[in-house]
């Protein structure tokens, strides 16, 4: 298995000139990392509003979601601990060395997901290994920076710990292995809290041994994760002093219950946010897929049927990369392995202690994070980042239950459909290079252009070249243009309002940066557009002139 580690390493690192390193996917990316740049360069932890004159209440700072503390604002302090690595990564390796550490939270997944699934079958530690290093979406975060590959790694060291002390040797030092995973996770992933609550109930149902030490060893996630949650809020208070609160996001909100269906949509179900016509072959695939895993563990002897939907499933998944590269939000989509292993499964998949406790704690993750994510998902994102974290623990269950349906099919039908779930899953982890790809020119698209475009029309009033933008995501995509400009983040609604403060204060032109066209209709009856341009199909950029 160290051998097939390091082939992994290998092939993860060999990708990285292909992918980038120097431009961002997520907008969370580019709030972390202006933070970070900001620490290194010893210019701490906030900064003041750019344009306080506009925004005398501090609604339409650039960065959303930022932590506010009086009349200072802190990009990414949230999780204070992570930015703090990601300077001194920046420090001895640049953006490249940032990269790389979500690389590594990667590569430390899949081996402690491999370590798992040994508990399980020591014949699936390999299959494992590579199934959450290079087909599942922590193959995707690996090259976005965010910490989901590193609150995986804990997640899954966290979980292999409890399992290790239910076994009853050395108890002491493998929960205390369990609690110090747990407290790193959480000092990097929200999603870690919910993870160590699941996880604790589920050592409870999976009733590995009677007695003190079964309720011991399920209080010490619970309690791991509240102290990780008191640290992380001290360790905020102390970075940002004074009372603080968290600035809004400019995105409008539905209803509670509208919100939650549609983040599942979005997050298990979405195939791209476009919805162009290579999902359709995106959802055959999973399908077809799902289909021939269900006939090969019911009916092993329908060969043909077999053979024909996975052949079918694995030629649509190949068939979908001539269609461009799209994000695919949806977890049984951008990872369909996932419902390919439910197919196969059956009682006998988790009849052990040990896979009751895989499934049941990812069970209850996975409700958790549904019931508590935002309305719109994670936004960008593949294959549901908030469910990223509990992948090790469903990933040795899926091949366990492929394992066993896989013996009851005759030899050629058993490599055939291995051979269509390997081609099936390699073809998604293309689309999700060239989708990367693809997200880092739109993004340095249009960064050049809203700093092109500022540049070549000064502010009349002698400061700073004025920016204006209704989505809450280029201020922090384009954080080094923020410094240079006088930035204002406000919500779709609050356009004209500001507009107007805007022509009141003579600043003369504004370059308006947003997703949606239908957004200047708010500011027509106070600008006019002029020299509008489209750096890439989702952004627009407009220089709007006083009427």
């Amino acid at each position: 298995m160290a051998a097939h580690a390091v082939a992994l390493s290998l092939l993860l690192v060999a990708l990285l000139p292909v992918i980038g390193t120097t431009s961002q996917f997520s907008a969370d990316e580019g709030a972390a990392i202006a933070q970070a740049v900001r620490l290194e360069r010893g210019d701490g932890w906030t900064m003041t509003h750019p344009f306080p004159a506009a925004d005398p209440e501090g609604a339409a700072f650039p960065f959303e979601l930022s932590v506010r503390a009086g009349d200072r604002y802190a990009t990414f302090a949230k999780h204070p601990v992570y930015p703090v690595v990601l300077a001194a990564v920046y420090r001895v390796a640049g953006r490249t060395g940032m990269v790389l550490l979500s690389v590594a939270g990667t590569i430390a997944a899949a081996l402690l997901t491999a370590l798992l699934a040994r508990r399980l079958a020591s014949e699936l530690a390999v299959p494992a290994l590579w199934m959450t290093g290079l087909a599942s979406p922590l193959f995707f975060d690996g090259y976005v920076v965010i910490a989901h590959t590193i609150g995986a790694a804990c997640a899954a060291a966290a979980a292999l710990c409890v399992i290790r002390a239910l076994d009853g040797a050395n108890a002491t030092g493998w929960l205390a292995g369990a609690a110090a995973a747990v407290v790193a996770g959480t000092l990097m992933r929200t999603e870690m809290q919910l993870f160590a609550i699941a996880l604790s109930v589920a050592v409870v149902v999976a009733t590995f041994r009677r007695g003190r030490v079964r309720w011991l060893v399920a209080a010490v996630p619970t309690a791991a994760a509240l102290f990780g949650w008191w640290l992380d809020r001290r360790l905020l208070a102390t970075v940002v002093s004074g009372p603080s609160a968290t600035t809004a996001s400019v995105t409008a909100q539905s209803g509670v219950v509208a919100e939650k269906v549609f983040a599942f949509v979005v997050t298990w179900l979405l195939p791209s946010y476009s919805l162009g016509p290579g999902d359709a072959l995106l959802v055959v695939a999973v399908v077809f897929g799902a289909v021939a895993s269900r006939i090969a563990r019911t009916r092993p002897t329908e060969h043909d049927g077999v053979r024909l939907f996975a052949v079918v499933a694995a030629a649509a998944g190949v068939a979908r990369l001539f269609f461009g590269p799209e994000v695919v939000p949806g977890l049984l989509i951008a990872f369909p392995f996932l419902l390919i292993g439910v197919a196969a499964a059956r009682r006998s998949t988790v009849s052990e202690p040990t896979a009751r406790l895989m499934g049941t704690g990812f069970a209850l993750f996975s409700i958790a994070v549904l019931a508590t994510q935002y309305g719109s998902g994670g936004g960008g994102e593949w294959g549901g980042r908030y469910f990223a974290i509990g992948l090790p623990l469903i990933v040795p269950l899926g091949l366990a239950a492929l394992a066993a349906t896989g013996r009851n099919l005759d030899r050629t039908t058993a490599k055939i459909a291995a051979g269509s779930l390997v081609v099936l899953s390699l073809a998604l982890s293309v689309l999700a290079v060239v989708a990367l790809r693809q997200a880092h020119r739109d993004v340095d698209a249009m960064v050049a252009a809203v700093d092109a475009t500022s540049s070549l029309h000064p502010a009349l009033d002698g400061g700073a070249p004025v920016v204006l933008s209704s989505s809450g995501a280029p201020a922090r995509l384009a954080f080094p243009v923020v410094e240079r400009t006088r930035w204002l983040t406000v919500p779709a609604e609050r356009l004209g309002e500001y507009a107007r403060r805007l022509r009141d204060l003579d600043v003369g032109p504004v370059t308006f940066v947003t997703r949606e066209k239908d957004d200047l209709r708010h500011l027509e009856t106070v600008y006019r557009f002029d020299e509008e341009t489209h750096p890439s199909d989702d952004w627009i950029v407009v220089v709007l002139r006083p009427r």
